[in-house]
């Protein structure tokens, strides 16, 4: 792999210049008469329609081909050292793009907002110039130097207007012809491209803008104009807009048709006498001076309605793109057909990404198919070559995409946080085994993590934090999809859901901004703040400070600073913060500390009136454990920075009294859905009136559940007439509402007549059951029957064991309904759940007290 990327970034520059220099050297020869005469004063040898130069032919014929070959090899090259690009840059690099007055008065640079006209249709605006260059590249362009002139100045005076007007690369990401050829080409990643997740040698990805700071070194020069950005991470920019990008699904499946049918189009402007082989491939098409001439004469005829070329060219070419798509739509209709059952939207996201794939190689492979003479002196031997060149390179990118997946990706992304939080375990190298962390896969990586002995529950949390914490500030995944997309590392970690809960949770308290956007605006926002927050490091290491304090800064430094503000494109709140966190402590940070102490105090006097009202409701008990959890990981995260601002003690808090409805409402928002749907379940069968205003308030950002939305639709689920008598039962006690909807997923409901027999004295145990409805009567020889009623055990000692069970049951009067639990479902629980382990510890507990206690005597009369 060629890590283009690792390019200097002075060695790009002096390719840039070069390409540039010779790009504007090609353009003043097509301007000059000698070297490009006029249609028809210099005929070709042998043929009465050739005319033009040999910049017309080096354009389309060589230079062209090779920046799409480029592409194809990998995208990074090409986004580096691009002449328009570098053209579009040069108004920032010289401190003369259009800057725009913020809320604090200073100038901020401006950006394209992704909820604009062009934000949202900017792939429809390019797909149009780029079909319209093709039209004039057909009626008038090809041959003629003064046309090609012209709209080779356009597409340069176009990027450096863009360029001054809007920040960073908008001009390749929102105007470029070539933007969304090139996304086509690449796809996930080019065949030889870096990928980004999986690069930990330097913080400047891919073709990531970049700059040389007046100190010398190689810093991001990012300004976050378009997320996800390709140049950053190709791969999570494919995945990214795999679905939902308006426009970019009928580009990449209409590009096949649209080459098609620009070469079918040559072919048919030929003249009758020459053989189209030899008008194609020996590139007399380049020369060709009728075109402009023909631009009025029709190019069908049906009956008495003729279209003229200037018309039908560009409709050609639409038709062609539509025909392609709706082809290629067929096929991804019919690769999703092939997926079997299974995950309807998986399957949709894999026969879409495969469609693109077969798009691409199909379009790539037509191009160079009629456009095989790139290499014209090397004869057909070299056209022969380039042919297979490019099939097997294209070959060879469709298998190593065909099988890939969004979660693939994902696990590696994942990766690489996790091996960094990893690397800061202790004797970390006996697990190792001598090799290097550095050197392990994606998949070694969460094996190592699953396979690490000493790893404790905090000790995960808190490697789990850091790699959420990473992929949030990244904008890799959102706090709603995070539950979803962090599950295989939660497995790895032995974690439960419940812990990722808890991390979130602890987010909220030390990093609540990273929390209140979506992805893609947070990592806008992290890459302006991290190309500030890194200009800033230098600009505090040159002038040796540690604490960052502009009223200290001498006359030059504070110019310094309002250069890397302006230069980062942070706004004044994004400036702030990251001042704020090269600064000393703000007084803002001490009160919002203050502020969460005396929310964790409000929120442990609603636990204690949570619990005192489930004495009397069982239904509540599962509430008031997730309350008492929430309060542990806030408590875990807040005491050790007590010391940071002078705080009083929980126990001397004075708060007015709190509601069950306040309590009800805190755990509405929780990041556990199933915990916001018991209370919606609690709130439908207690208090009705409180349903419509409930479902009015949406948890906007938080993840969703299966119970959630059952709540939400009507308030019934399978498992809804046990969960109150799971509640009270004494196993289940420690359990919070999501522990208490995996036992009632794991066991089912039986029932017996009166009289049956449930359990036999010295069979083999083989579940526990609850007592729903009824009661069932223990029978021990030589006593009388124990009546069991509701909520109550039976059978769980056999499990817990393994003994054959020790006496009779029978349903009594009325028959029994119980929840049964089978032994399977019983270990799962105490492997799965720590809450489950708890509750059955402490029902032994009880039971082995109550043996101890002594018989109390019995009078006899």
């Amino acid at each position: 792999m060629l890590n283009f990327h690792l390019w200097p970034e002075r060695r790009t520059r002096l390719a840039r210049w070069f390409l540039i220099t010779g790009w504007l050297v090609l353009i003043t020869s097509l301007l000059l008469p000698g070297l490009n005469p006029l249609p028809g004063e210099r005929p070709c040898e042998g043929a009465d329609f050739c005319g033009g130069g040999p910049g017309n032919n080096l354009f389309w014929n060589l230079i062209l081909p090779l920046v799409l070959l480029s592409i194809v090899v990998s995208h990074e090259l090409w986004r580096r050292i691009c002449p328009l690009s570098f053209v579009s840059q040069l108004c920032g690099a010289l401190g003369l793009q259009r800057t725009r007055k913020g809320p604090g008065g200073k100038p901020h640079l401006v950006s394209v907002d992704p909820n604009s006209w062009l934000g949202k249709h900017h792939l429809q605006l390019q797909w149009c110039l780029l079909l319209a260059g093709l039209s004039v590249r057909l009626l008038v362009a090809n041959s003629n130097g003064l046309a090609l002139a012209l709209l080779c100045l356009t597409a340069l005076l176009g990027a450096l207007v863009v360029g001054w007007a809007y920040a960073g690369k908008s001009w390749c990401q929102y105007f470029c012809p070539l933007g969304p050829v090139q996304a086509v080409i690449t796809g996930p990643r080019g065949l030889l491209g870096s990928p980004a997740p999986m690069n930990a040698r330097t913080r400047t990805t891919q073709s990531m803008c970049r700059t040389i700071s007046p100190e010398g070194a190689e810093v991001s020069a990012c300004v976050a104009c378009s997320t996800p950005c390709i140049d950053i991470d190709a791969e999570r920019a494919y995945w990214k807009n795999l679905s939902g990008k308006r426009g970019l699904q009928w580009a990449w499946t209409s590009y096949p048709g649209v080459v098609l049918s620009f070469y079918l189009l040559i072919l048919a402007t030929r003249p009758d006498q020459v053989d189209a082989y030899a008008y194609l491939h020996s590139g007399a098409f380049s020369f060709d001076t009728r075109l402009p001439a023909l631009a009025l004469q029709p190019i069908v005829s049906i009956g008495p309605l003729s279209i003229p070329r200037l018309i039908g060219i560009p409709l050609a070419l639409a038709a062609g793109a539509a025909l392609s798509s709706w082809l290629l739509e067929g096929v991804r209709g019919w690769l999703e057909g092939r997926l079997g059952e299974g995950d309807p939207v998986r399957r949709r996201a894999i026969a879409t990404h495969r469609t693109r794939l077969l798009a691409t190689v199909l379009a790539v492979n037509l191009f160079f198919f009629f456009k095989s003479n790139v290499f014209w002196f090397a004869g057909m031997p070299g056209e022969r070559l380039i042919a297979f060149a490019v099939a097997a390179i294209t070959a060879a990118w469709l298998w190593r995409g065909w099988w890939r997946e969004e979660a693939t990706y994902r696990r590696e992304s994942t990766s690489e946080s996790l091996r960094r939080q990893l690397a800061r375990l202790p004797n970390l190298s006996q697990v190792l085994d001598n090799r290097r962390l550095e050197d392990l896969s994606a998949l070694e990586i969460f094996t190592l993590a699953k396979a690490i002995p000493t790893l404790g529950l905090n000790q995960a949390r808190d490697i789990y934090r850091g790699v959420m914490e990473d992929l949030l500030r990244k904008g890799r995944i959102s706090r709603a999809e995070s539950l979803l997309q962090l599950q295989e590392l939660r497995q790895s970690l032995k974690l439960e859901d419940q812990d990722h809960h808890a991390v979130v949770r602890q987010l909220a308290e030390r990093e609540p901004r990273l929390l209140e956007i979506d992805g893609l605006q947070r990592q806008r926002q992290d890459l302006r703040e991290e190309v500030a927050r890194e200009s800033l490091q230098e600009l505090m290491q040159v002038a040796g400070i540690e604490v960052l304090n502009p009223d200290t800064l001498s006359d030059s430094q504070r110019e310094r600073l309002d250069q890397i503000r302006l230069s980062s494109g942070v706004n004044p709140a994004e400036w702030d913060s990251v001042l704020k966190v090269l600064g000393p402590d703000s007084p803002q940070l001490q009160e919002r500390l203050r502020q969460r102490w005396g929310q964790l105090n409000r929120a442990r006097e609603l636990q204690v009136l949570l619990e005192r009202h489930a004495l009397g409701d069982p239904l509540l008990r599962p509430l008031a454990r997730a309350l008492k959890i929430r309060n542990q990981c806030l408590a875990e995260e807040l005491e050790p920075r007590r010391h940071a601002v002078p705080l009083e003690s929980p126990e001397d808090a004075t708060l007015a009294p709190g509601s069950l409805a306040e309590a009800l409402d805190l755990l509405w928002n929780d990041p556990d859905p199933d915990t916001a749907g018991w209370v919606l379940m609690v709130e439908r069968t207690r208090f009705p009136d409180h349903v419509p205003q409930r479902l009015s308030h949406p948890r906007t950002g938080l993840a969703g559940s299966a119970f959630l939305e059952a709540m939400r639709r009507n308030g019934s689920c399978d498992a809804i007439a046990e969960l109150p008598v799971l509640a009270r039962c004494s196993l289940f006690e420690d359990l919070p509402p999501a522990g208490l909807l995996e036992v009632a997923a794991k066991g089912d409901v039986r029932e017996w007549p009166q009289g049956s027999m449930l359990l036999k004295a010295g069979d083999r145990s083989e579940g526990l059951g609850v007592v729903i409805r009824g009661e069932a009567l223990v029978q021990v020889s030589g006593r009388e029957p124990i009546p069991v009623g509701q909520g109550k055990l039976l059978g769980e000692m056999g499990v817990i064991t393994g003994d054959p069970r020790s006496a009779d049951v029978i349903a009594g009067p009325g028959g029994l309904q119980l929840f049964w639990l089978s032994t399977e479902a019983f270990e799962l629980l105490l492997h799965d759940s720590r809450g489950f382990t708890h509750g059955l510890l402490h029902q032994l507990v009880e039971r082995l007290i109550a043996r101890e206690k002594p018989l109390t005597p019995v009078a006899v009369g």
